[in-house]
Parts: C-alpha cells; sequence; structure tokens
C-alpha cells in the first residue's frame, strides 16, 4: 500500500464529523477570534493537525510471539470455513503474513487486521495483535484516543474490548497528570470512584489501574482515616475494600504522618522517607472555584464527599463549555494554611496530631 494511500486512509478514518478543534488562549481579555480564522479553523482533520495514526516511536521494540506452523494453519482455515467478511486489505496483510518467514504485525491497519484474525481464528497473528495492543506505553493518552476512535466502526466485541481497553489508558493519564484542575485530591479519588461505578461490574477490575493515580499523601490524614472506615457510601466502600487501594492508603497515611511529625527539618524527613520506602506526592493544579457553594472559602474548607462530588459534576455540566473561564488558580493548595506548611514547633499542630493519634489508635 502506498504512503499516499495509507495518508488518505488515515484522513478518512480520523476525520470527526461535525466537530471543530478549537484552542483559545486563556486570557482575562479574551478576543473572539475573526470569521476569517474562524473559517480557517473549520474542516481541520486529526492528522491535519499533526496526530499521525501510524507513526508510534519505539513500536520496533514490541516482542511479537512468533508465527505458528503455516501448513497446519493452513489445513484449519479449510476445514473450519465459513463465508467471510474479511477486506481485501485485511486479507492481502494476512496473506503476507502467512508467506513472510518472521512476520510481525504493524500499527497500520491494526484492528482491521485483528478482526479478520478473530473471525478466521488465526490464533497466531491475534497473539501478535495483542501484544501490540497490550502496550501501555504505545497506545497512551493521544495514541490510545486515536485507537479508541478507530474501534468505534466496529459492532461486535472488538469494540467493546479495545474501547474499554483504550478509555481506561485516557483516564489514568489525565489523572495522573501534575497540571489537572482540581480543588484537592479528593477530587480525583471522587472522579476514579465515578468512572469505576459508571459499569462496574465490567470496569471493576480495573480499581487498582485507576486508583493508583491518586496521591494518597496530598490528602489530609482525617479524611484517610475516614477513607478506610468509609461505610456510609456504599461506591467508596466498594473501591476500598480492595487490598491494593488499602495499601496505597496506608502509604499515604505514613506519609503525612512523617511530614507532620519532622515539620521543617527537611533533611530528616527526607532520609526517613528513604527508611520506608515512600515518595513524595507531587501537588497538582490547585483550582479554585467561587461560584459553587461546595468551593467557599478554598483554603479552609477541606472536606468533599461523594454526593457533594456528584452535584458539583452536575453544576459543570449546567453551566456549558465555557465554564472553566470562571475558575482561579489556588497557588497556595487546599492545605497550604495547615498541610503543607506546618512547623514543629506550632502548638496548634501538636494538638492536632495528639487527637490524630488518638484516631488512629482506636
Amino acid at each position: 500500500m502506498s504512503s499516499q494511500n495509507s495518508d488518505d486512509y488515515s484522513d478518512r478514518n480520523l476525520r470527526i464529523e461535525n466537530k471543530e478543534i478549537k484552542t483559545n488562549a486563556i486570557h482575562s481579555n479574551y478576543i473572539p477570534p475573526t470569521e476569517g480564522q474562524q473559517n480557517q479553523a473549520k474542516e481541520k482533520t486529526l492528522l491535519e493537525i499533526g496526530f499521525k495514526t501510524n507513526d508510534i516511536s519505539g513500536w520496533e521494540e514490541i516482542k511479537q510471539p512468533p508465527k505458528e506452523d503455516l501448513l497446519e494453519l493452513l489445513n484449519d482455515m479449510i476445514k473450519n470455513f465459513k463465508k467471510t467478511d474479511v477486506t481485501i486489505e485485511a486479507f492481502t496483510m494476512i496473506y503476507c503474513w502467512m508467506l513472510t518467514k518472521k512476520p510481525t504485525v504493524k500499527r497500520e491497519l491494526i484492528l482491521e487486521l485483528f478482526n479478520a484474525a478473530t473471525f478466521l481464528s488465526i490464533k497466531g497473528i491475534l497473539d501478535q495483535c495483542w501484544a501490540c495492543l497490550d502496550d501501555a506505553v504505545r497506545f497512551r493518552e493521544d495514541t490510545a484516543f486515536m485507537l479508541y476512535l478507530e474501534a468505534g466502526k466496529y459492532k461486535n466485541d472488538l469494540k467493546d474490548q479495545i474501547q474499554q481497553l483504550m478509555l481506561t489508558r485516557i483516564l489514568c493519564s489525565l489523572l495522573e497528570s501534575n497540571t489537572i484542575g482540581v480543588y484537592s485530591e479528593t477530587e480525583v479519588l471522587m472522579a476514579g470512584v465515578r468512572w469505576l461505578h459508571y459499569d462496574f461490574s465490567n470496569r471493576r477490575k480495573y480499581i487498582s489501574d485507576v486508583i493508583k493515580c491518586v496521591r494518597f499523601g496530598l490528602i489530609a490524614p482525617w479524611q484517610l482515616v475516614e477513607l478506610k472506615r468509609s461505610t456510609t457510601c456504599h461506591e467508596i466502600q466498594q473501591i476500598v475494600e480492595n487490598v491494593d487501594v488499602q495499601n496505597m492508603i496506608d502509604d499515604g497515611l505514613s506519609y503525612v504522618t512523617t511530614k507532620y511529625y519532622y515539620g521543617n527539618r527537611e533533611d530528616e524527613f527526607l532520609e526517613c522517607l528513604k527508611r520506608l520506602n515512600l515518595y513524595e506526592p507531587v501537588g497538582r493544579q490547585w483550582i479554585c472555584d467561587k461560584s459553587w457553594a461546595g468551593h467557599e472559602h478554598c483554603l479552609n474548607k477541606q472536606i468533599i464527599t461523594y454526593e457533594k462530588f456528584l452535584q458539583y459534576l452536575e453544576y459543570i455540566r449546567s453551566k456549558g463549555k465555557d465554564y472553566w473561564k470562571e475558575l482561579e488558580f489556588n497557588k497556595h493548595g487546599p492545605y497550604a494554611d495547615y498541610h503543607l506548611q506546618v512547623r514543629a514547633n506550632d502548638t496548634k499542630y501538636f494538638d492536632d496530631y495528639c487527637k490524630f493519634e488518638k484516631i488512629m489508635k482506636s
């Protein structure tokens, strides 16, 4: 297949109909684009703005299983022949794969090949396809999103399998981001819980993958204790019961209490983290939403329930797509006056720490 045909194929399959991708500068004095600028922004495909579906760095490094015996494969296909809907492109790739001594699967048309191999029960091709699709390094963020869109044209189990897998990776990429705009780390946890419970029977296997994106060391200790004891919220309880999640919360508690204990003694604090095999979590891009009652007094209000979080999601949906312009950056973070700037000689700190110790021992 020529390079031109490949680009045409990618261009056709990546076009998102009736959608426009617009980038507006974040500026208080925002000036709407002119009519000429709007016309230039129309009819841009993902390929035209720089996303190349088949150009994935390190693809050759994926270890793919070897091909099966050709004679046995052909014999099985003849005995189990069925009427097929395999496309010409997929059949050509299968034919080349069968004739090649040590074939490997390429990114281009990988789902087309996977679909055909599924219909024809060619295990060797399926194994190689899965080796590539299951690579979380090559299929992540933008590449995962592109494959998610590509899988949308299929009407069988392939669509559900691929879209669910890629959707999980897209979500994890968002939740792992340092620049995600949230009021507190608790909102990151609530977002993960919400996504998992949207289809819990099928998504519960992703609990560890999703919740490990939460930086529990950025959550106040009393909130972490409440999480471990959560009995009032069924959705959170189902997540927290997971053994991996329990360990994550325990590590968060260890980090927070250690930080409180050492206060300004930074060198001793870092040495203790090393002994405990803990890491210092990186802060997020903290924001404040003064239009929402739940975010009033951002520096002081620290408790967010799952119910309140769902109410806030509905509130955001009701505000429209430009609502983000009303948000403000919170330079100091949700626990600036208490959590991240605690002092070893602070009487209030020691009083609260003693209370926390009693809670832990009760």
